[in-house]
Parts: C-alpha cells; structure tokens; sequence
C-alpha cells in the first residue's frame, strides 16, 4: 500500500467524518429546534385552553351568585309579605276584639 494514498485515504475520511458529524449535529440542532417549537406552541394551546377554563367558571360563578341575590330577595319579599299578612290579621284581630268588646 502506497503511504500517500493511505495518506489521501485517512484524510479523506477525516474530513467525511468531519462532515457527518457537523451534518448529524445540524440535523439535531433542526430537530431540537423544531420539537422546542411545538412545545412552545402546546404550552401557548394549553395557557389559552386554562384562560377559556377560568371565564367559563368566573361566567357560571356569576351566574350562581345573581341566582343567590334573587333568592335573597324573594325570601326577603316573602318574609315582608308574612309580616304584613301577621301584622293585617292581628289588627284585624284587634278590631274583632274591639267590636265585641
């Protein structure tokens, strides 16, 4: 074997692997690249999913307190209601009281 085509050989592929390495590590560089990419992108999917989440509960929470406030207010009505009805019956017990005294 000739010394100087070993030589050519072995700095051939030096440089052929030079060359792969510096392509695979291209290669992986693309695919971090691309994977951190929709990563960033599912994250960006999730934070809008949660933030959707958090208005749907702020809009039903809302919606169950007007119900409380007007429940409130009919058991108020209906309680000055009883009152007006109790205070009527009991004047009305003191004018019978009054026409048989």
């Amino acid at each position: 074997m000739n010394p100087k085509s070993t030589e050519f050989s072995l700095e051939s592929l030096h440089y052929l692997t030079i060359s792969l390495c510096l392509f695979l590590k291209q290669s992986d560089s693309d695919l971090f690249f691309k994977v951190k990419e929709k990563l960033d992108m599912m994250e960006t999917m999730m934070k809008e999913i949660e933030i959707r989440e958090k208005k749907r509960m702020a809009e039903r929470l809302e919606a169950k307190a007007e119900l409380a406030l007007k429940a409130a207010e009919r058991d108020e009505q209906l309680q000055a209601e009883i009152k007006a009805d109790a205070d009527s019956k009991k004047v009305e017990a003191e004018q019978e009281a009054e026409q048989t005294a």
